[in-house]
């Protein structure tokens, strides 16, 4: 058995981020609107949504009852497998302005803020 010694320990464990912007003006996919009106920024350029992250496919987002509700984008398993699912059954998705952490272990965790970026940035560094 190796002897432990004394100091500072960086957890071994690599965090998956993948971050999805909020739409706006640079945005490299479809144009937003609000009914029939297109949605601009305080510059009046229209604003467009970006496209999904790489890995994941839009899947109909449905009630208790079965209605379909929206689009929800969910994590493929190797690209084009079934949709990807955290140890307690919990589809991986992401929407538009969140970054999604999946650890090793499986599980996921949401930073919706940038607040919560921030925090995550202050304790990680991006691996090279």
């Amino acid at each position: 058995m190796a002897t432990l010694a004394s100091g500072v320990y960086s957890p071994k464990q690599n965090v998956v981020v993948t971050h999805w912007p909020k739409p706006d003006a640079n945005g490299d996919g479809e144009q937003m609107w609000d009914g029939e009106d297109e949605i601009r920024d305080r510059n009046e350029n229209p604003v467009r949504s970006y496209n999904p992250p790489e890995g994941f496919v839009a899947v109909d987002s449905r009630d208790g009852s079965g209605t379909t509700v929206g689009k929800t984008y969910c994590r493929r398993e190797n690209g084009n497998g079934p949709i990807k699912r955290t140890p307690t059954g919990e589809a991986v998705n992401i929407y538009h302005g969140e970054t999604l952490l999946e650890y090793p272990d499986g599980t996921i965790r949401k930073l919706k803020t940038d607040k919560e970026r921030k925090q995550f940035l202050d304790g990680h560094a991006l691996a090279e």
